[in-house]
C-alpha cells in the first residue's frame, strides 16, 4: 500500500512505520484504537509532521498520508456512499503535532467538502492521547449549510465510547430526509 505525501528525506524505517499502518484495523462504530494512535504519534514525534489515516466503516485503513508540521494533503479517497448528500463512508484520523487537537478551519472545511464521517485530530497533552472530533450533525443552516458539531478536547478514551455507527445512522437518515423534503418542493 501506498503511503501519500511528500516522502523525500523520509528515513527508511519509518516509511515502513507509515506503511505498517495498513495493516492495523480498528472495530467498527469505534473512531480509532490505542495502537493505532500510538503509532502515528510516535512518527509525529520523531517527524514533527501531521500523519493522516482514512478508514471505511468496516475499520480497514485505506489511506495513510504524511503532511507537514502544520497540514496533511488529503488524497482522493473513493466515496463508499450510497448517495452523494449521504456521508461519504470514509472517516479521517490525523495527527497535530503541536498537540493542541481543536480542529482547525481547514479541518472543518476538509470535513465539509469531502463529507467525511467524522474528521478527527489526536495530540499528546501531559503525556496522555487526547482529540477532538468533528462531524455533521444532520441539520442545516439558514443558508443550506449544513451544520458541523465539534466535540473535544476529550481523552482517548472517551472518545473510543462514541457509537460512530449510531451517529452515523442518524445522520444520514436526517440529511436524506432533508433531500427528499428539498425535491418534493
Amino acid at each position: 500500500m501506498q503511503v501519500n505525501g511528500d516522502l523525500g528525506n523520509i528515513k527508511t524505517y519509518l516509511l515502513k512505520e507509515l506503511e505498517d499502518l495498513y495493516t492495523l484495523s480498528v472495530p467498527i462504530g469505534q473512531l480509532s484504537t490505542h495502537e493505532l494512535n500510538e503509532r502515528m504519534l510516535a512518527i509525529t514525534d520523531i517527524l514533527d509532521r501531521e500523519v493522516a489515516v482514512y478508514m471505511n466503516r468496516q475499520g480497514k485503513i485505506v489511506q495513510v498520508s504524511l503532511g507537514d508540521a502544520d497540514t496533511v494533503d488529503l488524497p482522493e479517497v473513493q466515496r463508499q456512499a450510497r448517495s452523494e448528500h449521504s456521508l461519504s463512508g470514509i472517516r479521517c484520523v490525523h495527527t497535530h503535532p503541536s498537540g493542541d487537537v481543536r480542529l482547525s478551519e481547514p479541518d472543518l472545511s476538509s470535513l465539509r467538502r469531502l463529507r467525511f464521517d467524522c474528521m478527527a485530530a489526536i495530540g499528546r497533552q501531559d503525556g496522555k492521547i487526547i482529540g477532538s472530533m468533528g462531524f455533521f450533525t444532520g441539520d442545516l443552516q439558514e443558508d443550506g449549510t449544513p451544520v458541523l458539531s465539534v466535540y473535544g478536547p476529550a481523552t482517548e478514551k472517551i472518545l473510543d465510547q462514541i457509537n460512530l455507527n449510531m451517529l452515523i445512522t442518524v445522520v444520514n437518515k436526517k440529511l436524506n430526509a432533508l433531500t427528499t423534503k428539498s425535491t418534493a418542493d
